[in-house]
């Protein structure tokens, strides 16, 4: 067993079969049926064309193009770093290239980001807020705005 890195009750599974059994199910394939493998075509083409991508960009690439197909991320991490090694597929790291940004005057630039955040109300009934932040570049003043809608072009 220490040998064959396999567990002392394999060897004895292997040691009570025939010839014939051991053929049977050496030709056989083994292993469970994974939850991903009805996906792996895709999977695969993805990484032969982005082999920069990562699991967690398969993962949401995924649940676009399959919206009922319920997989967590870690579960398609695990996945995607099996199908690597199988393929030789290796993850090429793109390096990003960064430059400062000149200095603008004030009121010329500003940055934004938004978000949602679950909160209790009074009644400690959960509720689900989005928002949205403003940071002026040069004063660093901010502002935000709340709503209980997700934002849209119009707001």
């Amino acid at each position: 067993a220490k040998e064959l890195k396999i567990s002392r009750p394999t060897v004895y599974k292997y040691l009570d079969m025939t010839l014939e059994e051991a053929k049977a199910y050496t030709e056989r394939p083994h292993g469970r049926q994974k939850k991903l493998d009805s996906h792996k075509d895709w999977i695969l083409a993805w990484l032969e064309e982005y082999p920069h991508l990562s699991g967690a960009q398969i993962h949401d690439w995924l649940l676009e193009r399959y919206p009922d197909l319920i997989v967590g991320g870690s579960t398609v991490r695990s996945y995607v770093k099996e199908v690597r090694e199988i393929y030789q597929i290796e993850k090429k790291v793109i390096v990003r290239q960064y430059e400062a940004v000149p200095e603008q005057p004030m009121g010329k630039q500003l940055q934004v980001d938004w978000g949602e955040t679950k909160q209790k109300t009074t009644d400690n009934k959960e509720i689900k807020l989005y928002f949205i932040a403003f940071v002026m570049a040069h004063s660093r003043y901010k502002y935000m705005e709340w709503q209980t809608r997700p934002f849209t072009t119009r707001d």
